[in-house]
């Protein structure tokens, strides 16, 4: 996968994303305001990913509903209607991986300059990649790169709202886009808690022993309001530089394309707060309210006026 996120194919996107975002961000201003999550931070990574996949455009929405569907399966053991929802994620897993055979199909017969062309055609240690292993790549690329990057986009916007000396401060200088984009990565991550790990050996972290095998959950939002490596880390400081979040996380781990989630943050929000200098919440919709999924931390709405 790291083959296809060379820095020259994902800064290439950078124009085509400063694109969608203005056209996304068009149907705010006519509209005076409305959800922001529904109108841009949704729909402009699943453009995106989907864009350098190379799923044609006709096909995005479908996508996009495909990927909410699955992603819902990861917190669904904490809602009550549980099954409903692995149902739900089931059928969208088959329905996904019908279309994903039919286009591979298509890209082994007529290859394009997209991540699945590029898939197709890489050689690594052990061959080729089968069918199944393009599938299940290009279906975590579409989960990953869609619900993550638009809970990111969300909650910092939602954290902007909340300060505005720090919405000012970007908007007077739009220069600081890289540092505020991590800033506000750290600050309100749309991923906390980390997919479990198991323990390889014994080790103790902070006094506590943790046995071999043990399952463990990185909490990487505690991590990015340590103390020991963010001084006064409870404030929003945009100007905050060397960052070194660990939203995107770490070593074997780190987010395969966290450069293109960065370029759409280093866009998004400088070209917001640029088109709209007097955004607001809408008065007269209900607050902001976070969803009760402790692994995908994203906001059910984001209703704004931009008058």
């Amino acid at each position: 996968m790291s083959k296809a996120f060379t820095p020259r194919m994902v800064e290439a996107m950078r124009p085509r994303i400063q694109q969608i975002t203005e056209g996304l961000l068009d149907r705010i201003e006519a509209g005076g305001g409305g959800d922001l999550l529904a109108e841009v931070t949704y729909p402009l990574p699943a453009t995106v990913v989907m864009e350098f996949i190379g799923v044609p455009a006709p096909e995005h929405a479908r996508m996009t509903q495909l990927a909410t569907r699955m992603m819902a399966l990861l917190g669904a053991q904490y809602a009550t209607d549980a099954p409903a929802i692995a149902r739900g994620a089931h059928e969208a897993m088959n329905e996904f991986t019908g279309y994903l055979t039919g286009l591979i199909a298509q890209r082994r017969s007529a290859p394009q300059s997209d991540l699945l062309s590029t898939l197709i055609a890489a050689d690594g240690p052990d061959g080729r990649l089968t069918d199944e292993e393009l599938i299940l790549n290009c279906m975590a690329m579409l989960n990953a790169g869609l619900e993550t990057t638009a809970n990111y986009l969300g909650n910092g916007t939602l954290a902007l709202l909340r300060h505005p000396d720090q919405m000012r401060v970007l908007r007077d200088d739009p220069g600081l886009a890289e540092y505020a984009a991590e800033e506000l990565l750290r600050y309100d991550g749309p991923a906390p808690i980390m997919t479990p790990q198991l323990a390889a050996e014994d080790v103790v972290v902070g006094g506590q022993l943790i046995k071999e095998g043990q399952l463990l959950y990185p909490v990487v939002g505690a991590a990015n309001r340590d103390p020991a490596r963010f001084p006064d880390p409870e404030r929003l400081d945009l100007t905050r530089k060397p960052n070194g979040q660990l939203s995107f996380g770490f070593g074997i781990h780190f987010c395969v394309g966290a450069a293109l989630a960065r370029i759409e943050g280093q866009t998004y929000f400088p070209a917001l707060l640029n088109r709209f200098p007097h955004l607001r919440l809408d008065p007269d919709a209900a607050p902001p309210r976070f969803r009760d999924d402790p692994l995908l931390r994203g906001l059910e709405a984001l209703h704004v006026r931009v008058d």
